[in-house]
């Protein structure tokens, strides 16, 4: 189990047990220092120091904010968050004690989720945790982690576990073989519902997409009125539909593999999922190494392109690449 940073880095695949010891030991790392406080934020005094916006905090100190929690609090007061990045300090503590008394209500209150000395998250009082831990215990409770090979990336803002039916391999031709499998992604700063959904996977985790399933994945529960007496249930059943659509899904992709495609066509795709630039190279790279392409091996190159990136960039592009392939595969 790996923790990307913000450059992002390839994940690697553990035994089961080996991943599960790994994985609550890096959950239990992550969590030390994490605090939550609910407070008022018309009673929170700004400062700056260089370009940093700084909250002191009665009774609690002094912080910075992360990126994320920065753009939170941009979009709480209405600032544009590109702009604000590029005012100097004294202009964005300015910003923010302007915009607090005329855009925020005296008596409102704000969740700060904290870690050590850093906001990572600026949140309704209405949001209610479902955090990481509480999702790998749930997984290992339910059975899951002894009947899927899995892998897990996250990092401040967001978490992705990748889980395969190793034993249901399907060679699509002698080249690509493929597993059906699920996701499960999750947020604890306001990024992201805890939900699940089909994948398909290249055999061995080299890489994936994420099956289009509609607007709404099979489970999703937001941070928000959180009964968690049902939802072990609706996360049992949405694992077992996940995996069914995706066997069924893997059938969909031999149409993928007798589709001819050019680099044209893989230029096209990429401009319309908008692949970051960084990838495109490698992704025709990967293309111009293989012979006898198809709509499969676009598919193929920029997913494993995308490995690098971090998980939720990761995400957004393996969903982008799954809808695409079920354009493709309902025109043929």
């Amino acid at each position: 189990m790996i923790k990307q940073d913000s450059s992002g880095s390839i994940p690697q695949r553990h035994p089961m047990k080996d991943f599960w010891k790994e994985t609550k030991q890096e959950i239990k790392k992550d969590d030390r220092g994490k605090r939550d406080i609910m407070i008022r934020p018309r009673s929170i005094r700004w400062r700056y120091r260089d370009k940093m916006i700084l909250a002191d905090i009665e009774g609690c100190g002094s912080f910075v904010f992360s990126p994320w929690a920065e753009t939170q609090l941009c979009n709480w007061l209405k600032i544009p968050t590109k702009y604000f990045r590029q005012c100097p300090g004294e202009l964005k503590k300015a910003q923010v004690e302007y915009w607090l008394k005329n855009r925020i209500e005296l008596n409102d209150i704000w969740l700060l989720r904290l870690k050590g000395k850093t906001v990572r998250a600026v949140l309704s009082r209405y949001y209610e945790p479902f955090d990481n831990k509480k999702i790998i215990k749930l997984w290992e409770k339910l059975g899951f982690a002894e009947r899927l090979d899995c892998e897990l990336a996250f990092d401040d803002t967001f978490f992705y576990l990748r889980a395969l039916a190793a034993s249901d391999l399907v060679h699509i031709d002698s080249v690509y073989r493929m597993l059906p499998g699920v996701y499960v992604r999750n947020s604890e700063v306001g990024r992201s519902s805890f939900s699940v959904g089909p994948s398909i996977f290249r055999s061995g985790f080299s890489n994936g997409l994420v099956v289009g399933t509609g607007l709404i994945p099979l489970f999703q529960q937001r941070h928000m009125w959180i009964k968690e007496e049902t939802i072990e249930q609706n996360f049992t059943e949405a694992i077992i539909e996940s995996l069914e659509m995706a066997r069924e899904t893997i059938v969909e992709m031999v149409k993928a593999s007798a589709i001819p495609a050019s680099e044209d066509d893989l230029l096209r795709e990429m401009d319309a999922m908008e692949v970051p630039e960084q990838l495109r190279q490698t992704s025709i790279n990967l293309f111009r190494e293989t012979s006898d392409n198809s709509m499969l091996t676009v598919i193929d190159v920029v997913t494993y392109a995308a490995r690098t990136l971090p998980p939720h960039e990761r995400f957004k592009l393996e969903t982008e690449v799954g809808w695409m392939l079920e354009s493709v595969t309902r025109m043929s």
